[in-house]
This record gives C-alpha cells, structure tokens and sequence, in this order.
C-alpha cells in the first residue's frame, strides 16, 4: 500500500511511479516500486542503470511538500 505522501507527490508534480526495479530486478539496492522524473520512460531508466553504480538510476528521494525543493539520488561509475 501506497503512503499518502507518495501518491500525493505522484499526483502533482514532475514525478511518476515506476515499477521498473519490480523484484529487483535493475538495482538490488532501491524498493520494487520507485518515483522517477515523469520524463523518463522505464526503458530509459534501464539503459542509464547499466553507466550507474550498483544499478541505481535517478530516483527521488525527498520531497519537501510547503516549497517543492527535491533531492534525487544517482550514482555514476568511478573508474
């Protein structure tokens, strides 16, 4: 079940639901159901997964309701 926070994030700004790490799949680290930036379609998310480390690709991570400030989490690949 979905918090009330996520599905109101999720209905009113630049950012969806993804089930696209659905058993883990793309990134072992990051929940099966994941908010992304609407602007990026799952198969997207896929590809930028493999030049991340872990697997992680952009996700949100906080959401501040009263000014709309958010923070995304990726990774990139050190070499």
């Amino acid at each position: 079940m979905l918090s009330f926070e996520v599905f109101c994030v999720f209905q009113t700004s630049e950012w969806r639901l993804s089930y696209v790490n659905k058993e883990f799949a793309v990134c072992p680290s990051y929940p099966p159901i994941v908010t992304v930036p609407k602007s990026i379609d799952d198969e997207a998310l896929r590809k930028v997964a493999t030049f991340r480390h872990g697997g992680r690709f952009p996700v949100l991570s906080y959401y501040h309701k009263k000014n709309g400030m958010v923070s995304a989490q990726h990774y990139c690949l050190m070499y």
